[in-house]
């Protein structure tokens, strides 16, 4: 507990001095080991930590979530392998979103002039950099042709929150729920597409995907990567974040958005800008 509280407080050293302490005293526990690989790698020891993470995670085998942040930290590797990094995701997916787990039947009207409802799954509807790139999008949309659903599985809520639950046409909170009831949630409002904002970062709801309660879902913005995932049918993203020959190394389809898949809003206590120093 004190090697938590001082990562808490961002005194690393201290941190993984106490967790360290705690692997000597009590080896067999592996959410220990993760304690102390987070130490690790906040502190640039990638090999080390990676390698205390692996065996972590190997250990826990019914812990998405710690495997989600194993994928995450392989990106931090000096030298990084693609096609490893793939198959690291579609193993992960093979283990707990496996295929048979989609649904196949949806209950949406196939009526191209009708309002499209489409749903955002985050755990960031908060002060979070998604927000930044995320918020102009939901500005954007025409409510009169959309009509915008947002799951927040938000632990902390803030001002942000608050005004994003304003902006959405519906807004629900699924912290806490499990993802078998999400899934249902998200059929019983009759989500035509699902588009999943955080990927394999922490707290995310890729196995309400899995489960495949929306038709059309998408992967976007949140994660440099893929989820591996059979039931998540597209990534956004553009030419220069995904160059040529990268399609290999997704099981989405990528979807190439022209001018840039991102649009940056600057933060709302973010100073006017200075004039220039000299004319």
């Amino acid at each position: 507990k004190l090697g938590s509280l001082c990562q808490y407080m961002g005194r690393m050293s201290q941190a993984i001095e106490y967790q360290r302490k705690a692997v000597q005293t009590e080896s067999d526990r592996p959410e220990l080991w993760a304690n102390l690989a987070r130490g690790l790698l906040e502190t640039g020891q990638m090999p080390e930590g990676i390698d205390l993470l692996r065996k972590a995670v190997e250990k826990m085998p019914q812990n998405p979530q710690a495997h989600c942040n194993l994928l995450f930290r392989l990106h931090h590797l000096p030298q990084l392998d693609p096609q490893m990094l793939f198959d690291e995701h579609k193993k992960w997916a093979r283990i707990y979103a496996p295929a048979d787990l989609a649904g196949t039947s949806h209950s949406n009207v196939p009526d191209p002039d009708r309002t499209l409802r489409v749903g955002y799954i985050s755990p960031d509807f908060r002060r979070n950099s998604v927000v930044y790139f995320f918020e102009s999008l939901l500005d954007g949309h025409n409510h009169k042709a959309v009509e915008t659903y947002g799951y927040g599985s938000v632990e902390f809520q803030d001002q942000i929150t608050g005004r994003l639950k304003e902006k959405f046409d519906c807004y629900r909170n699924i912290r806490g729920m499990t993802d078998e009831a999400v899934a249902d949630l998200v059929k019983r409002n009759k989500i035509d597409i699902l588009v999943d904002l955080a990927g394999h970062t922490g707290d995310n709801r890729l196995l309400v995907l899995a489960r495949k309660p929306a038709p059309i879902q998408v992967t976007y913005l949140g994660y440099p990567d893929t989820t591996g995932i059979q039931a998540v049918d597209y990534r956004l993203t553009d030419a220069l974040a995904e160059p040529p020959g990268a399609e290999k190394f997704y099981t989405e389809e990528l979807v190439f958005l022209p001018e840039g898949f991102l649009c940056y809003r600057p933060a709302d206590f973010a100073p006017p800008v200075a004039p220039p120093p000299a004319d």
